[in-house]
């Protein structure tokens, strides 16, 4: 072979070699690029499905929410015997406000309730179980608040009174949602938990829908 044809295999061989190489790099490029476009993409995602989730409640989803519980929330032995509906206006001293409102509405001055409550007797007349709703501007998130501890049992108060009642709070988004058990004869805490978590229950099912 002459050594002109050589030098001419040597020199297109090297420039398949080069061309190789700058196309595999290429296509790595465009391999990792994608990759960190989806990846960007389901952050994006997961933030804005959390951004969702910390959403406040308007007042007209309050209450929505409200009538959806108030149809809804049923416990063996209790029958529904009364409820607000955003019609009760309770007037307040401003100081006990903090100096925010006259009235516990959404301004202070509309006819716009923050304030609702549901009630469920039980059939034997005994017990009598308050469900009370309170609307904030605030977003607070889904949690138990506070939980009465069992009866008293650890606090030092002789008086009977101590088991005639009882009490849960929880939240939700921007709803204060208090459970307050009162008896005649003795609570039964169970009856404070199982409204819980009907109530819960109703939130996760209407949440779904959403």
């Amino acid at each position: 072979m002459k050594k002109s044809n050589k030098i001419l295999i040597l020199i297109i061989s090297t420039l398949f070699l080069f061309t190789a190489c700058g196309s595999r790099k290429n296509f790595s490029n465009i391999n990792s690029s994608s990759k960190k476009k989806n990846q960007i993409e389901k952050t994006s995602q997961i933030v804005k499905k959390e951004d969702e989730g910390k959403k406040s409640l308007s007042y007209k989803q309050y209450r929505e929410l409200y009538n959806l519980i108030k149809n809804n929330l049923e416990l063996k032995g209790f029958n529904q015997v009364s409820s607000t509906d955003g019609e009760t206006l309770v007037a307040v001293a401003k100081d006990l406000t903090f100096n925010k409102r006259n009235w516990i509405t959404l301004n202070g001055k509309s006819y716009q309730s923050t304030q609702d409550t549901i009630f469920f007797e039980s059939k034997d007349k005994k017990t009598l179980v308050a469900i009370n709703f309170a609307y904030t501007p605030n977003f607070i998130g889904n949690d138990i608040v506070f939980y009465i501890p069992s009866i008293y049992k650890d606090f030092k108060i002789n008086s009977n009174l101590k088991n005639l009642t009882d009490f849960m709070i929880i939240s939700y988004k921007n709803l204060i949602i208090n459970i307050h058990q009162t008896s005649s004869t003795a609570i039964d805490k169970d009856i404070t938990k199982n409204f819980t978590r009907k109530l819960e229950k109703v939130i996760v099912e209407n949440k779904a829908k959403e």
